[in-house]
């Protein structure tokens, strides 16, 4: 069994939502967002930071440069600097109480980002989509960390987990890409882990890194669980990213 390994030394709080940008792919590895409060991209082994005025939960690459980004009080989009530009749409959630957390972009450019809801009293949380004419939307509730979005390559399903509740869920799309009724896909017992970001492969698996199980967990279109990689880094499974925004 491989093991998994670094694709380079990086040390910060919380990376999240690695996103690859094929535009830049000959001068540009992969992006990694910290949440607190900076950005970083790896350019060729360096890093830049970018600062903002509030944590970064998630992000996107837009067609025609620049970014869009969930900060903890709403959804903007940014130059290339990292500089706001235009205000999307306020986080749906309270601010106070909820930031957003997992995020990305389905095959035709929307983006999607959830919320992760801070007291943990009841499944507080959202999961909301800004489509390709910046109209906002929330599609789905009753979530209490919003993570592992990932799309099937038909175009059928889209996978999320709640990870504080560790459970994966899968919801059918129709030919617009509207959800409809979530259900669970895999649910999970104590010391297997919990479910945080995640990727589809070619094959149709879902690839889910485990929080607290120290293991990378490769899952069949029907559930079943594959493949387990033993992984001594706290790290997330990358997906690719490009919006059309």
């Amino acid at each position: 069994m491989a093991e998994p390994q670094p694709l380079f030394d990086y040390t910060g709080y919380l990376p999240e939502c690695p996103t690859w940008s094929e535009a830049e792919q000959a001068s540009t590895g992969l992006i990694s967002w910290n949440v607190k409060f900076t950005a970083t991209i790896i350019r060729s082994g360096e890093h830049q930071v970018l600062q903002f005025p509030e944590e970064v939960g998630c992000f996107a690459l837009r067609e025609k440069g620049g970014f869009i980004v969930a900060l903890r009080s709403g959804i903007w989009l940014t130059d290339t600097h990292g500089l706001l530009r235009r205000k999307v749409c306020d986080n749906p959630s309270n601010p106070e109480l909820a930031r957003f957390n997992d995020g990305g972009t389905d095959r035709d450019g929307r983006f999607y980002a959830g919320t992760f809801w801070g007291p943990g009293d009841y499944n507080g949380a959202l999961l909301m989509r800004v489509d390709n004419d910046l109209q906002p939307k929330v599609i789905q509730c009753d979530i209490h960390g919003a993570n592992g979005l990932a799309f099937s390559a038909d175009r059928r399903w889209m996978y999320t987990s709640d990870t504080p509740n560790a459970v994966i869920y899968r919801t059918p799309l129709d030919e617009q890409g509207e959800p409809g009724r979530r259900e669970v896909f895999r649910r999970f017992q104590p010391g297997e882990g919990i479910p945080d970001g995640a990727a589809i492969d070619v094959e149709g698996c879902y690839w889910s890194a485990m929080f607290d199980g120290w293991r990378i967990a490769r899952f069949s279109p029907q559930g079943e669980e594959l493949e387990s990689y033993r992984c001594r880094y706290v790290a997330r499974r990358w997906s690719a990213s490009a919006g059309r925004i």
